[in-house]
């Protein structure tokens, strides 16, 4: 593999599926747990979704793979994420298949897209409340646990461009109640 799309002499061991699920929980989640914050430290910057200066925010701009991923999908509305997997996986890029998750996920926290999970694999948050319509967006990755049952879901999900409505979209008619309100640049500002 001699095209790595991340920068591997910066991740700070081996990293294992295991560790692609606590960086997803340190990056997404609203509170993330010790070994989360410790995998966001260890791989965040490794896997080009954070920055040296800091390293546990998400800040995927440098990030090759995210701009691949963004290549392979083109204009299209709707990719197999077992197209995304088939192509990152094997050479010249050698991800595994957590990593190719791990990116699609960190490209749906930018805002644009959704993954459609399996339908007859629906999962819960971690409040205990069903995802609705089985689509993890941007704002329901801070709700979601990557485990066995989110394992099961992506099997037949797919990438699609997100068809709700943003912040931005909607500020006209909040304007009405409070005028005071701004644009939002990213999902977290909204």
């Amino acid at each position: 593999y001699d095209t790595p799309l991340f920068s591997p002499k910066d991740l700070k061991k081996d990293f294992t599926d295991n560790d692609a699920k606590k960086v997803f929980g340190g990056l997404f989640r609203k509170d993330p747990a010790k070994a989360e914050k410790d995998a966001m430290t260890n791989f965040g910057v490794g896997l080009e979704l954070t920055v040296k200066s800091h390293p546990s925010d998400f800040k995927p701009d440098a990030s090759q793979a995210l701009q691949k991923l963004r290549d392979l999908i083109g204009h299209r509305k709707d990719v197999p994420l077992a197209e995304l997997k088939s192509a990152f996986c094997a050479a010249p890029y050698g991800l595994t298949e957590a990593m190719v998750v791990l990116y699609a996920c960190s490209l749906i926290k930018g805002g644009g897209y959704e993954l459609a999970l399996n339908p007859s694999s629906p999962i819960t948050l971690i409040d205990q409340t069903p995802l609705a319509k089985n689509r993890l967006t941007t704002h329901a990755l801070a709700l979601c646990e990557w485990n066995a049952k989110l394992d099961k879901a992506l099997l037949g999900a797919r990438l699609v461009v997100s068809v709700q409505n943003g912040w931005n979209e909607v500020l006209p008619y909040a304007r009405v109640l409070d005028d005071t309100l701004k644009t939002a640049a990213t999902p977290d500002e909204e």
